[in-house]
């Protein structure tokens, strides 16, 4: 089984994103690295579970796509669509 705690998925033939869950660390549930390198890098809380690992993960995903994004915006997006995709089933394979 692939490694669960850090994954690296291409973006294109330049870029990648990297998503890493962290230990240790209660600054916030998630953060995402700005605009610029070739690596950017996603970090989640590793003590979050199920729908909140998710929200975080949309979350950061949506930071990614849009640095410039509402927080606001972002915060209610990434919520709303967590909960839509847990009631339909989605769960997290490192979880079952």
């Amino acid at each position: 089984m692939a490694d669960r705690k850090t994954r690296t998925f291409p973006i294109d033939d330049e870029y990648k994103l990297r998503v890493r869950y962290t230990y240790g660390w209660k600054k916030n549930c998630g953060n995402c690295d700005a605009p610029g390198p070739k690596l950017r890098e996603i970090r989640i809380d590793g003590t979050l579970r199920g729908q909140e690992k998710l929200d975080a993960l949309l979350h950061e995903l949506t930071h990614f796509w849009d640095w410039r994004a509402d927080e606001g915006v972002i915060n209610h997006s990434a919520t709303v669509t967590a909960h839509v995709l847990w009631e339909l089933g989605l769960r997290f394979l490192d979880e079952e």
